[in-house]
Protein backbone atom coordinates (compact mmCIF):
# COMPACT_ATOMS: atom_id res chain seq x y z
CA UNK A 1 0.00 0.00 0.00
CA UNK A 2 1.29 3.45 -0.83
CA UNK A 3 2.32 5.53 2.21
CA UNK A 4 -0.49 7.67 3.54
CA UNK A 5 -3.14 5.75 1.64
CA UNK A 6 -4.94 3.34 3.98
CA UNK A 7 -7.08 0.64 2.45
CA UNK A 8 -10.80 1.31 2.43
CA UNK A 9 -13.43 -1.40 2.15
CA UNK A 10 -16.80 -1.27 0.50
CA UNK A 11 -17.86 0.47 -2.68
CA UNK A 12 -16.12 3.56 -3.94
CA UNK A 13 -17.68 7.01 -3.93
CA UNK A 14 -19.92 7.71 -6.91
CA UNK A 15 -18.59 10.74 -8.76
CA UNK A 16 -20.32 10.41 -12.13
CA UNK A 17 -22.74 8.18 -13.98
CA UNK A 18 -20.60 7.36 -17.02
CA UNK A 19 -20.72 3.58 -17.51
CA UNK A 20 -17.62 1.48 -18.06
CA UNK A 21 -14.01 2.20 -17.18
CA UNK A 22 -12.56 5.69 -17.09
CA UNK A 23 -9.00 5.92 -15.86
CA UNK A 24 -5.83 7.91 -15.83
CA UNK A 25 -3.19 5.62 -14.39
CA UNK A 26 0.02 7.16 -13.07
CA UNK A 27 1.98 4.49 -11.22
CA UNK A 28 5.59 3.68 -10.40
CA UNK A 29 7.60 0.48 -10.37
CA UNK A 30 11.07 1.45 -9.24
CA UNK A 31 12.38 3.98 -11.75
CA UNK A 32 9.71 3.09 -14.32
CA UNK A 33 6.74 5.48 -14.55
CA UNK A 34 3.46 4.61 -16.27
CA UNK A 35 1.16 7.44 -17.36
CA UNK A 36 -1.84 6.17 -19.34
CA UNK A 37 -5.38 7.36 -20.00
CA UNK A 38 -7.85 4.61 -20.82
CA UNK A 39 -11.60 4.45 -21.41
CA UNK A 40 -13.49 1.21 -22.10
CA UNK A 41 -17.26 1.02 -22.55
CA UNK A 42 -19.43 -1.83 -21.23
CA UNK A 43 -19.23 -4.74 -23.66
CA UNK A 44 -16.18 -3.26 -25.41
CA UNK A 45 -12.95 -5.27 -25.70
CA UNK A 46 -9.71 -3.28 -25.77
CA UNK A 47 -6.38 -4.97 -26.41
CA UNK A 48 -3.25 -3.44 -24.91
CA UNK A 49 -0.03 -4.25 -26.75
CA UNK A 50 3.54 -3.12 -26.39
CA UNK A 51 7.12 -4.33 -26.18
CA UNK A 52 8.49 -5.90 -23.01
CA UNK A 53 8.82 -3.29 -20.31
CA UNK A 54 6.23 -0.95 -21.85
CA UNK A 55 3.99 -1.07 -18.77
CA UNK A 56 1.25 -3.51 -19.74
CA UNK A 57 1.40 -5.59 -16.53
CA UNK A 58 1.74 -2.43 -14.43
CA UNK A 59 -1.45 -1.10 -16.01
CA UNK A 60 -3.39 -4.28 -15.20
CA UNK A 61 -2.08 -4.30 -11.62
CA UNK A 62 -3.18 -0.70 -11.10
CA UNK A 63 -6.66 -1.30 -12.54
CA UNK A 64 -7.06 -4.39 -10.35
CA UNK A 65 -5.99 -2.51 -7.23
CA UNK A 66 -2.80 -4.53 -6.77
CA UNK A 67 -0.73 -1.36 -7.30
CA UNK A 68 -2.10 1.93 -5.89
CA UNK A 69 -1.84 5.00 -8.09
CA UNK A 70 0.62 7.82 -7.51
CA UNK A 71 -1.69 10.17 -9.40
CA UNK A 72 -4.79 10.01 -11.57
CA UNK A 73 -7.93 8.01 -10.94
CA UNK A 74 -9.74 4.76 -11.70
CA UNK A 75 -13.51 4.97 -12.06
CA UNK A 76 -15.79 2.05 -12.89
CA UNK A 77 -19.46 2.67 -13.68
CA UNK A 78 -19.17 5.94 -11.74
CA UNK A 79 -17.60 4.33 -8.66
CA UNK A 80 -14.21 5.82 -7.78
CA UNK A 81 -11.86 2.91 -7.06
CA UNK A 82 -8.62 4.85 -6.72
CA UNK A 83 -8.00 8.59 -6.36
CA UNK A 84 -4.89 9.68 -4.47
CA UNK A 85 -6.02 13.33 -4.25
CA UNK A 86 -9.24 12.29 -2.52
CA UNK A 87 -7.36 9.66 -0.48
CA UNK A 88 -9.74 7.02 -1.77
CA UNK A 89 -8.65 3.46 -2.44
CA UNK A 90 -10.97 0.46 -2.81
CA UNK A 91 -9.21 -2.80 -2.01
CA UNK A 92 -9.11 -5.45 -4.76
CA UNK A 93 -11.56 -7.79 -3.03
CA UNK A 94 -14.19 -5.05 -2.99
CA UNK A 95 -13.84 -4.14 -6.66
CA UNK A 96 -16.14 -5.62 -9.29
CA UNK A 97 -13.08 -6.55 -11.28
CA UNK A 98 -12.18 -10.00 -12.62
CA UNK A 99 -8.55 -10.84 -13.34
CA UNK A 100 -7.41 -13.84 -15.40
CA UNK A 101 -3.70 -14.59 -15.22
CA UNK A 102 -1.60 -16.19 -17.93
CA UNK A 103 -0.74 -19.15 -15.67
CA UNK A 104 -4.37 -19.61 -14.53
CA UNK A 105 -3.63 -19.75 -10.73
CA UNK A 106 -6.39 -22.26 -10.09
CA UNK A 107 -6.69 -23.68 -6.58
CA UNK A 108 -5.25 -27.15 -6.98
CA UNK A 109 -6.94 -28.54 -3.85
CA UNK A 110 -10.43 -27.55 -5.06
CA UNK A 111 -12.59 -29.08 -7.74
CA UNK A 112 -13.26 -27.15 -10.93
CA UNK A 113 -16.75 -26.35 -9.66
CA UNK A 114 -15.45 -25.06 -6.33
CA UNK A 115 -12.78 -23.00 -8.10
CA UNK A 116 -15.47 -21.18 -10.08
CA UNK A 117 -17.80 -20.87 -7.08
CA UNK A 118 -15.03 -19.44 -4.91
CA UNK A 119 -15.55 -15.79 -5.88
CA UNK A 120 -19.31 -15.56 -5.27
CA UNK A 121 -18.92 -17.53 -2.04
CA UNK A 122 -16.03 -15.39 -0.80
CA UNK A 123 -18.05 -12.24 -1.48
CA UNK A 124 -21.11 -13.83 0.12
CA UNK A 125 -23.01 -13.02 -3.05
CA UNK A 126 -24.56 -16.49 -3.35
CA UNK A 127 -25.35 -19.60 -1.35
CA UNK A 128 -23.24 -22.69 -1.92
CA UNK A 129 -25.99 -24.27 -4.02
CA UNK A 130 -26.49 -21.13 -6.13
CA UNK A 131 -22.74 -20.67 -6.60
CA UNK A 132 -22.36 -24.28 -7.75
CA UNK A 133 -25.30 -23.90 -10.14
CA UNK A 134 -23.73 -20.75 -11.59
CA UNK A 135 -20.39 -22.56 -11.92
CA UNK A 136 -21.99 -25.40 -13.87
CA UNK A 137 -23.77 -22.87 -16.11
CA UNK A 138 -20.46 -21.17 -16.92
CA UNK A 139 -18.84 -24.53 -17.64
CA UNK A 140 -21.63 -25.32 -20.09
CA UNK A 141 -21.30 -21.90 -21.70
CA UNK A 142 -17.54 -22.24 -22.13
CA UNK A 143 -17.65 -25.73 -23.57
CA UNK A 144 -16.81 -27.78 -20.47
CA UNK A 145 -20.06 -29.51 -19.46
CA UNK A 146 -19.59 -32.12 -16.76
CA UNK A 147 -16.14 -30.87 -15.74
CA UNK A 148 -17.29 -29.64 -12.30
CA UNK A 149 -15.97 -32.58 -10.21
CA UNK A 150 -12.54 -32.64 -11.86
CA UNK A 151 -9.34 -31.28 -10.34
CA UNK A 152 -7.14 -28.65 -12.05
CA UNK A 153 -4.26 -31.14 -12.40
CA UNK A 154 -6.36 -33.21 -14.83
CA UNK A 155 -7.04 -30.32 -17.21
CA UNK A 156 -5.30 -29.39 -20.43
CA UNK A 157 -4.02 -25.84 -20.87
CA UNK A 158 -7.05 -24.78 -22.86
CA UNK A 159 -9.42 -26.32 -20.34
CA UNK A 160 -7.62 -24.66 -17.43
CA UNK A 161 -7.81 -21.27 -19.15
CA UNK A 162 -11.54 -21.71 -19.68
CA UNK A 163 -11.97 -22.56 -15.98
CA UNK A 164 -9.93 -19.49 -15.00
CA UNK A 165 -12.15 -17.34 -17.22
CA UNK A 166 -15.29 -18.90 -15.77
CA UNK A 167 -14.00 -18.21 -12.23
CA UNK A 168 -13.55 -14.54 -13.09
CA UNK A 169 -16.91 -14.22 -14.85
CA UNK A 170 -18.81 -15.96 -12.04
CA UNK A 171 -18.28 -12.87 -9.88
CA UNK A 172 -20.25 -10.78 -12.41
CA UNK A 173 -17.40 -8.28 -12.93
CA UNK A 174 -17.93 -4.88 -14.49
CA UNK A 175 -14.29 -4.87 -15.57
CA UNK A 176 -12.52 -7.99 -16.82
CA UNK A 177 -8.72 -8.00 -17.12
CA UNK A 178 -7.02 -10.73 -19.15
CA UNK A 179 -3.24 -11.09 -18.96
CA UNK A 180 -1.92 -12.92 -22.04
CA UNK A 181 -4.88 -15.33 -21.99
CA UNK A 182 -3.75 -17.37 -25.01
CA UNK A 183 0.04 -17.24 -24.77
CA UNK A 184 0.55 -20.66 -23.15
CA UNK A 185 -1.65 -22.61 -25.57
CA UNK A 186 -0.80 -24.63 -28.66
CA UNK A 187 -1.87 -23.27 -32.04
CA UNK A 188 -5.07 -25.34 -32.41
CA UNK A 189 -6.27 -24.75 -28.87
CA UNK A 190 -5.38 -21.08 -29.19
CA UNK A 191 -7.52 -20.67 -32.31
CA UNK A 192 -10.49 -22.45 -30.71
CA UNK A 193 -10.33 -20.44 -27.50
CA UNK A 194 -9.80 -17.21 -29.43
CA UNK A 195 -13.08 -17.83 -31.26
CA UNK A 196 -14.87 -18.68 -28.01
CA UNK A 197 -13.57 -15.53 -26.31
CA UNK A 198 -14.63 -13.35 -29.23
CA UNK A 199 -18.17 -14.66 -28.85
CA UNK A 200 -18.24 -14.63 -25.04
CA UNK A 201 -16.50 -11.43 -23.93
CA UNK A 202 -18.80 -8.76 -25.43
CA UNK A 203 -21.87 -10.68 -24.27
CA UNK A 204 -20.82 -10.34 -20.62
CA UNK A 205 -21.49 -6.60 -20.71
CA UNK A 206 -18.24 -5.95 -18.84
CA UNK A 207 -15.55 -3.58 -19.97
CA UNK A 208 -12.71 -5.88 -21.06
CA UNK A 209 -8.98 -5.15 -21.21
CA UNK A 210 -6.78 -7.82 -22.81
CA UNK A 211 -2.99 -7.61 -22.56
CA UNK A 212 -1.25 -9.52 -25.33
CA UNK A 213 1.92 -9.61 -27.42
CA UNK A 214 0.14 -11.25 -30.35
CA UNK A 215 -1.36 -8.96 -33.02
CA UNK A 216 -3.58 -11.77 -34.32
CA UNK A 217 -5.10 -12.29 -30.88
CA UNK A 218 -5.55 -8.53 -30.51
CA UNK A 219 -7.12 -8.01 -33.93
CA UNK A 220 -9.47 -10.99 -33.47
CA UNK A 221 -10.58 -10.31 -29.91
CA UNK A 222 -10.60 -6.54 -29.61
CA UNK A 223 -12.72 -3.71 -30.90
CA UNK A 224 -9.81 -1.33 -30.42
CA UNK A 225 -6.05 -1.53 -29.87
CA UNK A 226 -4.05 0.59 -27.43
CA UNK A 227 -0.29 0.59 -27.94
CA UNK A 228 2.02 1.27 -24.99
CA UNK A 229 5.67 2.23 -25.40
CA UNK A 230 7.91 3.44 -22.57
CA UNK A 231 4.97 3.81 -20.20
CA UNK A 232 2.82 5.96 -22.50
CA UNK A 233 0.13 5.44 -25.16
CA UNK A 234 1.70 5.95 -28.58
CA UNK A 235 -1.20 4.73 -30.73
CA UNK A 236 -4.87 3.86 -30.45
CA UNK A 237 -7.42 2.63 -32.97
CA UNK A 238 -8.53 -0.41 -34.93
CA UNK A 239 -5.92 -2.79 -36.28
CA UNK A 240 -6.90 -1.81 -39.82
CA UNK A 241 -6.48 1.91 -39.21
CA UNK A 242 -3.17 1.51 -37.40
CA UNK A 243 -1.80 -0.73 -40.14
CA UNK A 244 -2.70 1.86 -42.77
CA UNK A 245 -0.82 4.64 -41.00
CA UNK A 246 1.48 3.28 -38.26
CA UNK A 247 2.64 6.14 -36.01
CA UNK A 248 5.80 4.42 -34.72
CA UNK A 249 8.27 1.81 -36.00
CA UNK A 250 7.07 -0.61 -33.30
CA UNK A 251 3.47 -0.38 -34.53
CA UNK A 252 4.59 -0.85 -38.12
CA UNK A 253 6.59 -3.96 -37.23
CA UNK A 254 3.81 -5.33 -35.00
CA UNK A 255 1.17 -5.05 -37.70
CA UNK A 256 3.42 -5.85 -40.65
CA UNK A 257 2.94 -2.41 -42.16
CA UNK A 258 5.18 -0.03 -44.04
CA UNK A 259 6.86 2.14 -41.37
CA UNK A 260 7.33 5.05 -43.73
CA UNK A 261 4.91 7.94 -43.16
CA UNK A 262 2.01 8.31 -45.57
CA UNK A 263 1.88 11.33 -47.85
Amino acid sequence: MAPGRPGRGGAGHVSETTPGLRARVVADRGLFVLDVELAVAPGEVVAVLGPNGAGKSTLLAALAGLLPLRAGHVTLDGDVLDDPVADRFVEPRHRRVGLVFQDYLLFRHLSVRDNIAFGPRARRAASRRAAHAAADAWLDRLGLPGFGPRRPATLSGGQAQRVALARALATDPRLLLLDEPLAALDATTRADLRADLRATLPATGAAVVVVTHDPTDAATLADRLVILEHGCVTAEGTATDLAKDPPTPYVAKLLGADPSPTT
